[in-house]
């Protein structure tokens, strides 16, 4: 069986900091998949059609769903996702719920070796159990809806 390349959900309002983690994800061998706001990543991770590993997300974003409230949401749905949120600001009564539920969050702004390594520390802490690990490709890597929304990125600046 061919281990597929995990696949990271990077929901940022800002189009160029989404685009920069994406590109960056991708040079690091992850299948990607980006969403401009909490509500568009809500309903990528309510389907059941995308398999998902991580959600790479900004805390701080406009709408009705922030960074904080989908992680809470995104693992009532799915239990084993790992989450990693990311701020420039965050409020301090924000960052001690944060710290309660152990979200772990990178500090804006950030190199590519701290993305990678807060990224890579999560798949070493919360592996998948064996059961879901050892699915099939068929079964692990659930097929697109027809629309586009949710393509993965495979172009980096160049490509």
């Amino acid at each position: 069986m061919t281990r597929r390349k995990p696949t990271i959900l990077v929901v940022d309002d800002e189009e160029q900091i989404r685009a920069l983690a994406a590109g960056l994800l991708d040079e690091f061998g992850f299948s990607v998949l980006t969403a401009p706001d909490g509500e568009q990543a809500l309903r990528m991770l309510e389907g059941d059609f995308l398999r998902i590993d991580l959600v790479f997300s900004d805390v701080m974003m406009p709408g009705a769903i922030n960074g904080f409230a989908l992680a809470k949401r995104a693992r009532e749905l799915r239990p084993y996702l790992r989450v990693v949120l990311t701020s420039g600001y965050i409020d301090p009564q924000l960052a001690e719920a944060m710290s309660q539920e152990f979200y772990p969050v990178l500090a804006k702004p950030y190199r590519a070796r701290q993305l990678l390594g807060i990224i890579a520390e999560q798949f070493l802490l919360h592996p998948l159990p064996r059961e879901i690990e050892e699915q099939g490709d068929d079964d692990a890597s659930p097929r697109m809806r027809a629309g586009g929304e949710g393509e993965p990125i495979r172009a980096a600046a160049g490509r």
